[in-house]
């Protein structure tokens, strides 16, 4: 069974589109996450009985700022490795780095690893600010 894309004669590598797609916008859909939830998190935790818990010389609030961080983060660095591990499978061998210029799959695992850095760069530094802030809370 001849599974390669115009008329190669090397195996087709197989990627789920699943994939291709988490790694190009899991990075984007996690800061989005982020932003928002650490809004509401920092907005009305304040006026909330988090802001009275205190362990560690931390507040409840900035616990729950940390823990959206923490999983936003998470999200964002597990797109970023699915982007970079699609872009080394596809572009494994020699013949298909001279192909790669036409795959769609290479340009969607490119970008993905850049904007994965990205994101989980912006995650970090955007949460520096929330939990310096929240001292005041």
């Amino acid at each position: 069974m001849d599974a390669s894309p115009v008329g190669e004669n090397r195996e087709y590598i197989q990627v789920h589109r699943f994939q291709l797609w988490f790694s190009v916008l899991g990075g984007a859909v996690a800061w989005t996450l982020h932003l928002l939830l650490s809004y509401g998190v920092a907005e009305f935790g304040c006026v909330s009985p988090f802001r009275t818990i205190d362990w560690i010389g931390l507040s409840g609030v900035a616990w729950l700022e940390i823990l959206v961080t923490l999983l936003t983060l998470a999200v964002a660095v597990a797109s970023t490795l699915i982007a970079l591990r699609i872009k080394r499978r596809l572009l494994g061998d020699a013949a298909a780095s001279s192909s790669a210029a036409s795959d769609g799959r290479v340009f969607m695992a490119r970008s993905g690893v850049m904007a994965g850095a990205i994101f989980v760069f912006i995650i970090v530094v955007e949460a520096l600010p929330i939990l310096y802030f929240l001292r005041d809370c």
